[in-house]
């Protein structure tokens, strides 16, 4: 896989990283343990653009990823 798009958290404690392969990590950017995966079922498209988005009146987070396809997906 090569990196195509990364992407802190509003703490810059995550680091979130897309792919060439479609597939999006998330990890602890201070120890570099992998802590989540993003794998889409159906399409292994190359991603471009990865967001995290912080929700803080509804105390949830969100990751969003786009590629040449011009889909976003969400997670």
């Amino acid at each position: 896989m090569q990196l195509s798009a990364i992407c802190f958290d509003k703490n810059e404690r995550r680091l979130v990283t897309a792919g060439s392969d479609g597939t999006v990590f998330m990890w602890n950017f201070n120890n570099g343990s992998r802590l989540k995966v993003f794998e889409h079922a159906e399409e292994k498209e190359e991603l471009t653009a990865v967001l995290y988005a912080a929700d803080d009146k509804r105390e949830s987070d969100a990751v969003y990823a786009a590629g040449w396809n011009c889909k976003v997906r969400g997670a």
